[in-house]
């Protein structure tokens, strides 16, 4: 698990080494993977070595989630951010619906102290666009 883990690390750092790279030359950033972001498939292959977490609301979630991802909305985690404390030293990856709450938990958790955070590029917009699986009232699609 570790070793994983540590892999996915590196994976990552090297993906933030190459988004400067790319910066530099003044390539479309809207299409670059920062350190910050995990895609897809990053998310399809390791996910195991991390926390799973969907800002939308229970009414949201219940319509349609990625396997193993818990709920808890972002206007609790803005109103309180320890909610989360359980998590704190582990590598949580945060999505919504289009990325705007995700960003906004993501930035609350980081003035709050958390260090290994992750958002999921395209959040659940591109994931139903891809017709990757979901899970909606507890069975998988």
């Amino acid at each position: 698990m570790k070793q994983t883990t540590l892999i996915f690390i590196v994976t990552l750092f090297s993906c933030s080494f190459l988004t400067l790279a790319t910066e530099e030359k003044g390539t479309n950033k809207k299409n670059v993977i920062t350190q910050e972001n995990l895609s897809q498939q990053q998310l399809l292959k390791n996910k195991q070595s991390f926390v799973l977490l969907d800002v939308r609301t229970a009414e949201e979630y219940s319509e349609g989630h990625i396997k193993d991802a818990i709920n808890i909305s972002h206007e609790k985690i803005l109103e309180s951010p320890e909610i989360l404390s359980n998590y704190k030293d582990e590598t949580l990856v945060i999505y919504c619906r289009s990325g705007r709450r995700a960003n906004l938990v993501m930035n609350a958790l980081k003035n709050s102290g958390y260090k290994n955070l992750f958002h999921l590029e395209g959040d659940m917009n591109q994931w139903k666009e891809n017709n990757l699986p979901l899970v909606i009232n507890n069975k998988n699609e």
